[in-house]
C-alpha cells in the first residue's frame, strides 16, 4: 500500500484544551448562544448561563459545566428546561451550525 493510501489509524479529539484554548474558543460562542436563546430577557440569560455552567461576568466555565464535560443531549435538555418552546430538532441544528462557525483559538502556535 502506498504512503498516500495508508489507512487511518487514529483520530485525535481535543476537548480539554491541549491544542485549542477551550475557554478562549468557547466563551464567546457560549455568551452569544445564551444571548440568542434568551431572546433579550436578562433573567432568562442568567438562568441559561447557570444551567450551562457559564459565568457571564468572568466569561469562564465551571468544571461541572455540561458545555465542558457533557453531551449534546445534556445541553439540549438544559436549554429546553428554560425554553420548552424551542423544538429539539431545531435547537440541535442551531447548536451544530453555530459551533461549527466558532473560531478556534490555539492554545499555542502550532
Amino acid at each position: 500500500m502506498s504512503a498516500m493510501m495508508q489507512p487511518i489509524r487514529g483520530l485525535v479529539f481535543d476537548k480539554d484544551g491541549t491544542l485549542f484554548d477551550f475557554n478562549a474558543t468557547w466563551a464567546a460562542w457560549c455568551d452569544g448562544f445564551i444571548q440568542g436563546i434568551a431572546a433579550g430577557e436578562p433573567d432568562r440569560a442568567q438562568a441559561l448561563a447557570e444551567a450551562l455552567g457559564f459565568d457571564r461576568t468572568t466569561r469562564r466555565f465551571r468544571k461541572s459545566s455540561p458545555m465542558v464535560a457533557g453531551t449534546m443531549e445534556i445541553v439540549v435538555e438544559a436549554v429546553r428546561r428554560l425554553r420548552p418552546d424551542l423544538a429539539e430538532p431545531g435547537l440541535r441544528r442551531h447548536i451544530t451550525a453555530s459551533t461549527a462557525a466558532a473560531p478556534q483559538v490555539e492554545a499555542a502556535p502550532l
